[in-house]
Parts: C-alpha cells; sequence; structure tokens
C-alpha cells in the first residue's frame, strides 16, 4: 500500500474478503468442487455402512452408494458430456467384477491430480443401473441434475442401488470406466465432493480430518466415533451411520490440496466429542470436542491457511512462505500449493514435514516467470504462517524491499478496510504521479465468486463502485482504477 497525505478509505461488501483474508468455506471443502447429489428421492441420503475406503463382504469401496427402490431416477452430478454408456445386462443379472449397466462423464471443470503435479479431467461413474432405463448416448451434452438413467441391482450388486465413482485422469478422451488399472487407483471420495444434504429442512455439514502418528504420517485403518447423522433412507437400523474410517488401502486418494485421510458429509449439525479407536474399540486418540456448523466444512486434524498474494519472479518479487509447527507432541506434515490466477488451476505444491515447534520454509521463487497467484497451506497441526514478499530488483528498478503478512485461518463475506489511497492527479514536473493501494483477494469457496469494491472518500461519499469475478479457491488483484481528476 502505497500512502499519500490525502488517504480515503473503502467499505467492502460481497461473496470474499478484500485484501487480508480468504471467504468463509461452504459445505463442500473448497479443494473438491461441490456437484449434484445424484439421486434426490429422500434427500440422497447416501449408505452409511459402506462408505468410500471401507469393506464389505472382501470388496473394498471406490465410491459411495444410494440405495433406493429399482427404478429411481439417477442424475448427472455436474456439466459435462458422456463418454461411455452400456446396457446390455438385463435387470438383477449379476456380472462378477463389472459395473453392469453403466454411464460414465467427464466434466466440464478440472480439478488438481497431485500424483502427476497437473490438471486433470474429472470422470463420474454412475453403475448398477436399470436395463432400458439409460436417456442419454455417448457424445451428448448433459446439465447438472439432468436425469439420465434409472437405478437396479445389474453387475457385481446386491439390492438396487447406484454406486457412484469419481475419478481424475489427465487424459481427454476416457471411454471404459472398467478400464480397472484406471478406474481402481485413480477415484476419489465423492463425499468431498457432495452438495450438502438437507435433513427435513436442517443443512447438515461435512468433516474432514486427518489422523497422523508422531512423525506426521497418515494413520489408517481406525475408525473415528462421536459423529450423529440422520437415519438411513431405508429405515432399516443396522444402515444407520456408526462411524467414519482413515483410509487404509494406498489407492483410496486423499483430497489433492487438503490431503486428507479422512472425510464424511451429512454430519448434523452440533459438537460432538470425537474419538479414534481401532477397530476391536481400543483408544487410539482423543480427538477432542468439535463444532459442526449448518452449512461449513470442520476439520479434524487439518488446519488450512489462506495465504491470499504469492509471488514469483513477478518484476523482481518473490515471495517466501514460514510455517510453523506450533505441536509439541507430532512433527506437522503440511501440503503448500500455489493457485494460479487462470483456468490451470494449481501451478505447484510442496510437501514438508516439520519437527515439534520447528519453523520450515516454503519457497516458489524460480519455479515461473511473472506468476502471481494465492496459495493454500494445510497443516496436520496446530500452525503459524507467515508470507514475507522480498523484493530484490528487477525490469522497473533495483535496490530492495518487503512486506509481511500472516496467514488467514478464516475468513468473511464482507470487510471493511479504513485505509485505501488513490490519488491520481499529483504532477510531478509534468508528469502524472499515481498513487493507489493494491487490494488482494483470494475465494476459498468451491465455485466462482462476484466481488463488489465500494469506494467512499473521507466525507462519507461513495466515489465510485467495482466490481469483478474471482474463480474458485483463486486470487485476483483488485484492477487499478483512474478517478476522473
Amino acid at each position: 500500500m502505497i500512502k499519500h497525505s490525502h488517504p480515503r478509505h473503502y467499505v467492502i461488501y460481497g461473496l470474499l474478503i478484500l485484501a487480508v483474508t480468504a471467504a468463509l468455506m461452504v459445505i463442500t471443502v473448497y479443494a473438491a468442487y461441490s456437484i449434484r447429489r445424484p439421486i434426490t428421492d429422500n434427500g440422497g441420503i447416501v449408505n452409511q455402512v459402506y462408505l468410500y475406503g471401507e469393506e464389505s463382504g472382501g470388496q473394498v469401496h471406490r465410491g459411495v452408494d444410494f440405495r433406493h427402490g429399482t427404478g429411481t431416477n439417477v442424475r448427472s452430478t455436474d456439466d459435462g458430456r458422456v463418454m461411455a454408456v452400456n446396457e446390455d445386462v438385463r435387470d438383477n443379472q449379476n456380472t462378477e467384477g463389472a459395473f453392469g449397466n453403466y454411464v460414465m462423464i467427464r466434466h466440464a471443470r478440472m480439478h488438481y491430480d497431485r500424483a502427476v503435479g497437473q490438471m486433470a479431467y474429472v470422470y463420474s461413474i454412475y453403475a448398477h443401473l436399470k436395463y432400458n432405463s439409460i436417456s442419454v448416448n455417448v457424445d451428448d451434452t448433459v446439465s447438472a441434475g439432468q436425469v439420465i438413467a434409472q437405478s437396479n441391482s445389474t453387475g457385481n450388486s446386491t439390492l438396487s442401488h447406484l454406486h457412484l465413482q469419481v475419478n481424475l485422469s489427465t487424459d481427454l478422451n476416457r471411454t471404459d470406466p472398467e478400464d480397472w488399472e484406471w478406474s481402481q487407483n485413480t477415484s476419489r471420495n465423492p463425499e468431498l465432493w457432495l452438495e450438502a444434504f438437507n435433513n427435513s429442512g436442517v443443512q447438515t455439514t461435512s468433516a474432514i480430518g486427518k489422523l497422523t502418528d508422531v512423525n506426521g504420517n497418515p494413520v489408517g485403518g481406525k475408525l473415528i466415533w462421536g459423529m450423529e447423522k440422520p437415519l438411513a433412507a431405508e429405515g432399516d437400523p443396522a444402515h444407520n451411520f456408526l462411524t467414519a474410517q482413515t483410509y487404509a488401502y494406498a489407492w483410496a486418494n486423499a483430497d489433492d490440496l487438503l490431503v486428507e485421510n479422512f472425510g464424511t458429509t451429512d454430519v448434523q449439525p452440533g459438537t460432538y466429542h470425537l474419538y479414534a479407536r481401532y477397530p476391536n474399540g481400543a483408544l487410539y486418540e482423543d480427538l477432542g470436542n468439535h463444532t459442526f456448523v449448518a452449512g461449513r466444512t470442520t476439520f479434524i486434524g487439518l488446519y488450512p491457511a489462506y495465504l491470499p498474494d504469492v509471488l514469483s519472479n513477478y518484476y523482481g518479487w518473490n515471495s517466501t512462505i514460514l510455517v510453523r509447527n506450533n505441536s509439541q507432541v507430532k512433527v506437522a506434515q503440511v501440503n503448500t500449493s500455489l493457485l494460479a490466477d487462470d483456468e490451470y488451476g494449481v501451478d505447484r505444491q510442496n510437501t514438508d514435514f516439520i519437527a515439534l515447534n520447528g519453523t520450515r520454509e516454503v519457497r516458489f521463487s524460480n519455479y515461473c516467470f511473472y506468476c502471481r497467484g494465492s496459495s493454500l497451506a494445510v497443516s496436520s497441526q496446530d500452525q503459524a504462517v507467515i508470507v514475507e514478499n522480498r523484493y530484490s530488483g528487477g525490469d522497473y528498478g533495483d535496490g530492495s524491499a518487503a512486506v509481511a503478512y500472516s496467514a488467514f485461518d478464516a475468513g468473511s463475506a464482507a470487510m471493511y478496510l479504513p485505509y485505501a489511497v488513490y490519488y491520481p492527479d499529483a504532477v510531478t514536473g509534468g508528469v502524472p504521479f499515481v498513487q493507489y493501494s493494491r487490494f488482494t483477494v483470494q475465494n476459498a469457496t468451491t465455485a466462482a465468486a462476484s466481488l463488489q469494491l465500494t469506494y467512499i472518500n473521507r466525507g462519507g461519499v461513495t466515489d465510485f463502485t467495482r466490481t469483478d469475478t474471482l474463480l474458485a479457491n483463486g486470487l485476483r488483484a483488485s484492477q487499478q482504477v483512474y478517478w476522473p481528476v
């Protein structure tokens, strides 16, 4: 910010926070984007006794199920293009190891794939569909919520239900969901993507967490007790929710920005005391009390920090991110992602392990030229994060300068900033000398957001208003505004 002797101030309101913080999280985690429920009957309750990464009857689950009667409408979870259709299996005809009748859709939006370090296409698979019910064809364009088929029990299935699976691929033209080498190893937990469930007018919440050992490594196969959810869709108490489970298999991929090892949705709002237990019920770790607020994501053993302005070779400026592990018990695993201000999403991701009470520098300098974006640092332990932006000479001058700010662990949809400069009419030696403040906005939600900035002078009069649109999970610095003399 450039100071001037005639300061004015900003009032900011809209869907996100300007300059010094990030927007509040929505129900789905901000890393995965929000998708519709493929079944809306009875609110689209997920089968709670066979969740992602869990085992039943010797089978491990790479998606989630919706247990509803034969002929229930199945809908596309998001806009996209139909890439594969199979409808050659008669109703209730079981085929070992197969999806039966299915539809696979490639969606319009992309998602970062940390395994390959680049953005990937998102595919959704709808399996065990009713024979002769599929209403779309390959190459059809579909919209979110559009009916594409009906449920049944075809393929490797018992009882009527829909199996929903979400997969990533850098291949634009995947056409075979039963290419098991791909679909069995690239799935993501759909519960992190599904929109909020409305339980008789009360919106539910999501839980995203990470359970680690003392060295910061994820611990699999443990049960998370204490959360409450709505009753099972089919009214069978045996199918009511009891526990979430930490991922126990190498193929069970964490979200690519959060890097959690358990996640579930449809949690009833309230405060719960959570425990991690062994399968035999013995206590592994007391996780303490956690409050779940309708429409928000509650993090358990994950500590996200928002960094609105991170630079790499940006006209002589580079950022250093300093992360401190505040824990005196466990090493922290910290995943720091550089988020681009464009359709490419994520430029780079670093993973660091930080000792007890230790501090680590995370640098994105020399990664790319003229790069400016926001960043997300997610730690498995309580953390403190500072960003130092340092100038060491570049295209427009020599010398050095530095500015630092603290990361933000929460945000708001509105903010008032009492000091801002816009004074374009000073003239020095016949050359206009323009002074203005630069504001940086980080959108931490799962969708594009609108921004409105209102500039109010010292007398309380609104001089002008600007509007802008920000990409999901991205950054956009406010544009320079030239106020007429």
